[in-house]
């Protein structure tokens, strides 16, 4: 008697054996940003409006002698959209991109609490050597 599956054979049976069932998926290959196919990184896709500015900070500008970059990007913004808009406005296609959303200031206006606009930024991983300017 088996209630709720327990106590039923699981897997097949070969030549008298039961064999469990395989539960490993297919590997998939992680390729960079700029490996992908040309379908995924179609300039149709791209919105210019992606990155909104760059993030003039002293830990964004420090790491910019290693080849990241960090902007200030639109909150429904994808890594795939934010790498196009930044290979069309700098000509550059990144490495990778890392997304990391930011949380808004606590602020009080005459004495009511709330909080300021949330966003997102973005880190952007350029080849090395390679420099950009902020105009």
């Amino acid at each position: 008697m088996a209630i709720f599956n327990f106590g039923k054979k699981s897997g097949k049976t070969v030549g008298g054996e039961v064999k469990a069932p395989s539960k490993s998926a297919p590997k998939r290959e992680i390729k960079p940003i700029g490996q992908k196919d040309k379908e995924t990184l179609s300039p149709a896709r791209a919105n210019p409006l992606s990155l909104l500015s760059p993030r003039l900070t002293e830990k964004g500008m420090g790491r910019t002698e290693s080849s990241v970059y960090c902007f200030n990007v639109a909150p429904r913004a994808t890594k795939k959209d934010i790498a196009l808009a930044f290979k069309d406005r700098y000509g550059v296609l990144p490495e990778k991109v890392r997304v990391v959303p930011t949380r808004g200031k606590k602020i009080s206006v005459r004495g009511i609490p709330g909080q300021g606009a949330s966003g997102k930024k973005a880190y952007v991983y350029t080849p090395e050597g390679t420099k950009i300017e902020f105009v």
